[in-house]
């Protein structure tokens, strides 16, 4: 935190969970979840929030935990053929998290 001359980061995501199993390893017994809860609850974090490639990480994660955000591709492409997005977007507004979208104009 000195050297990015701050005393918190407003946001601490995990990154491009790509699957199921990823996600249940952040969210298990000794899992990164609990790293960065801590890390809130010390006040170095504000938020917590994942970006994911796979629909069903996403809402694995948005059923396990209360993030506060989720970023994902949304685009036609992933909504309509990939199939990633609808389910998640869904979770996401049922749960009261944030969504943030990167690659909507692909």
């Amino acid at each position: 935190m000195e050297r990015l001359q701050t005393d918190h980061l407003d946001v601490y995501q995990f990154h491009g969970v790509p699957s199921l199993e990823e996600a249940d390893k952040i969210l298990g017994p000794g899992g990164a979840l609990e790293t960065f809860v801590a890390a809130r609850d010390q006040g170095l974090i504000r938020h917590i929030g994942f970006s994911a490639h796979s629909q069903e990480a996403a809402v694995r994660l948005l059923d396990a935990f209360p993030f506060d955000s989720m970023l994902l591709p949304i685009n036609t492409a992933c909504w309509s053929v990939g199939g990633l997005g609808p389910a998640a977007v869904e979770k996401a507004v049922e749960k009261g998290t944030g969504i943030l979208a990167l690659k909507s104009l692909a």
